[in-house]
């Protein structure tokens, strides 16, 4: 239901808001709370590769160049930035580097 809610307009938006409130009221006992909003998030920015995407591209041998990054789909970078996370367990960047033709076929 929620991957199919409009959220195009401000009063799209809040909607989507609402019912996510709704529903969590009516599935848990946790409180909600908005998180900030940026408007900037390094996803979108084609030009600059994060130090978190090089840092964790370097330590499995590869380089990421600006022309490879700039050539992903937000989601595609939105992804390898999750990925390279030191929060996260980066078990599938190497999987990611591959699926986003980051590799060739052949390495490892």
């Amino acid at each position: 239901m929620l991957v199919q809610q409009p959220t195009q307009t401000s009063t799209e938006i809040n909607a989507y808001r609402q019912l996510v409130y709704r529903l969590a009221k009516e599935y848990s006992d946790l409180p909600l709370k908005d998180l900030p909003i940026d408007l900037n998030p390094p996803w979108i920015n084609d030009l600059v590769i994060p130090e978190t995407v090089q840092q964790k591209a370097s330590e499995t041998g590869i380089e990421i160049d600006q022309s490879q990054w700039k050539r992903l789909t937000l989601l595609q970078r939105f992804a390898l930035i999750q990925l390279s996370r030191p929060s996260h367990e980066n078990k599938n960047f190497l999987s990611a580097l591959r699926e986003f033709n980051l590799l060739d076929i052949d390495e490892s």
